[in-house]
């Protein structure tokens, strides 16, 4: 093996991870090839390191995967599948369904604050819209009153 410097193995940090994933990209969801790459590219500023797979070599897997669920145990970092991922609301969409991802804990509470946000906005939506098709129903009257009293007042003219 030697010196050459593509031989070297790169111990991974705990803090390579939360600056890696913290500049990678944004608010994605990282497989472990894209977390291995973000340490050794972002932090480790390893050259012609183009794909997450061949950045995987150049770290000490064993040890990089044990750090990976370490932080998913201790909660900095969440790990799902892709379906689970796509089911909480996160940017999922492009993820392998059963593959593992790995995202930082704020983003993923963030991912979820949202889809229960717009969850509970089309629940209201669809309250609604059965609330309308209640009162229109018991109340058809007043109901086909206001309906005309909306079109002569907005209608063309």
């Amino acid at each position: 093996m030697g010196t050459d410097p593509r031989h070297l193995k790169i111990a991974v940090t705990r803090e390579d991870v939360l600056t890696a994933l913290g500049a990678a990209h944004g608010a994605q969801l990282h497989s472990t090839n894209d977390v291995a790459w973000a340490v050794v590219t972002l932090v480790h500023k390893v050259e012609k390191v183009y794909d997450g797979a061949t950045a995987l070599t150049r770290v000490k897997r064993a040890d990089f995967l044990r750090l990976l669920d370490a932080m998913t145990a201790d909660g900095a970092l969440v790990a799902r599948t892709g379906a689970e991922w796509w089911r909480s609301g996160a940017p999922a969409n492009w993820a392998r369904r059963g593959g593992k991802y790995y995202a930082l804990a704020e983003k993923a509470r963030a991912w979820e604050e949202q889809a229960a946000q717009r969850r509970d906005a089309a629940l209201q939506q669809r309250a609604e819209e059965f609330a309308r098709g209640v009162l229109a129903e018991r109340y058809p009257e007043e109901f086909a009153s206001l309906v005309h009293a909306y079109r002569e007042e907005n209608g063309d003219r």
